[in-house]
């Protein structure tokens, strides 16, 4: 593509480095431009919260088969989500659905969990912007933003600032931080003007987050989306 963005942190909410490339916009910073997520999202917006509230665990089996079917006025079949690889029609574990990046499962999952538990805890642990999805939900249409939560088209993005610092807490047992780039500034004379005083949040249990952990592990596993990332 023509756009690219990369950012790293520690798990103290410090951005130790980031990367931004546009061919179209080279005054555009990337990593704080919101954008689509895609299926990063699925973590953030379906498993890691399902698992939290013991909606499912890592073991649950789910159909690999479309959530919807409908037919055109050819009489062709249109299923809906698409997979990277065709339907199995076989039960699958939530822990081989986040490995395959498998849409469909994670769609069944999003509903299961539901579509307005996953807006407000995106809005009230991470501060996203889910009130274009929230308003769809109220209205009783919430499978018209199942993409948006579950395959990562949220209306107002996301940034990858706002990933880094969501993921983040996988690796920090379940406690978030907001990112910041600037820990302290000082005067000349040596005085310090300003310190950078974050408040963590815990957003998922220990246990929810060392779950997660063990299933993204899986995805750079042989047979994972993320497999040539493998280090």
């Amino acid at each position: 593509t023509s756009e690219r963005a990369a950012a790293v942190g520690d798990t103290n909410g410090h951005i130790l480095a980031c990367y931004s490339h546009s061919l179209e916009d080279t005054s555009r910073n990337y990593v704080t431009y919101p954008t689509y997520a895609g299926s990063t999202i699925k973590s953030l917006s379906v498993y890691g919260p399902a698992v939290e509230d013991d909606v499912v665990c890592w073991s649950d089996l789910y159909l690999d088969s479309p959530y919807h079917r409908s037919i055109n006025a050819d009489g062709e079949e249109g299923v809906w989500p698409v997979n990277m690889s065709s339907y199995t029609d076989s039960m699958w574990t939530v822990q081989e659905a986040l490995k395959k990046s498998n849409n469909a499962i994670a769609v069944k999952v999003l509903k299961d969990y539901g579509v307005g538990n996953s807006c407000r805890f995106l809005r009230e642990s991470f501060g996203l912007k889910t009130e274009a999805e929230e308003r769809v939900v109220r209205e009783g249409e919430e499978d018209d933003v199942l993409s948006n939560l579950a395959l990562g088209y949220l209306e107002a993005g996301i940034t990858m600032r706002d990933l880094l610092g969501a993921y983040q807490t996988f690796a920090n047992g379940g406690v978030y931080t907001p990112m910041h780039a600037v820990t302290a500034i000082q005067t000349g004379n040596g005085e310090e003007y300003y310190k950078e005083d974050s408040e963590t949040t815990r957003v998922f249990s220990a246990e929810t987050a060392y779950v997660m952990n063990r299933m993204l592990k899986t995805v750079v596993e042989e047979g994972g989306t993320g497999e040539a990332a493998f280090i």
